[in-house]
């Protein structure tokens, strides 16, 4: 498996608490400094106040969909990791995360080996994505 990287920051937004709770105290666990949203309003402040490596967002929040969410984040945040998560997948929802390019899809229920192996894959090269971002010291 991966190996976290210190200081790699998630946004998880689900409005269902048990998702949110499992999700948090899991991810915690394993390193990452994680925060919880359970709107797409919440999760706008949320992304509002600071950078976050990962964006892990049900796909069916209650005002306003984990696509346009997404969507969002993304305008804030170009190099915004993403995860969706769903319990209910259908073929519109895979064609918005291709479309969206989405890296990693879990359905629920999930098991807390997919999570972290999904947040894992989500989040690989995201270090060296951001050295390579980084302004590039020249010689004379």
């Amino acid at each position: 498996m991966g190996e976290v990287v210190a200081g790699q920051r998630i946004l998880v937004v689900d409005d269902e608490p048990s998702v949110l709770d499992l999700c948090a105290r899991y991810l915690s666990r394993q390193g990452y400094s994680v925060r919880t949203a359970a709107t797409g309003a919440e999760a706008r402040q949320q992304l509002g106040e600071g950078t976050f490596d990962l964006l892990i967002t049900d796909i069916y929040l209650p005002d306003e969909g984990g696509v346009g969410l997404l969507q969002y984040a993304r305008q804030q945040h170009p190099g915004l990791r993403a995860m969706l998560i769903t319990g209910r997948a259908g073929a519109g929802t895979m064609v918005d995360a291709i479309r969206l390019e989405v890296r990693e899809y879990l359905c629920k229920p999930f098991t807390l080996h997919a999570l972290r192996s999904a947040v894992e894959r989500s989040l690989e090269g995201s270090e060296r994505a951001q050295e390579s971002e980084r302004p590039q010291e020249r010689l004379p």
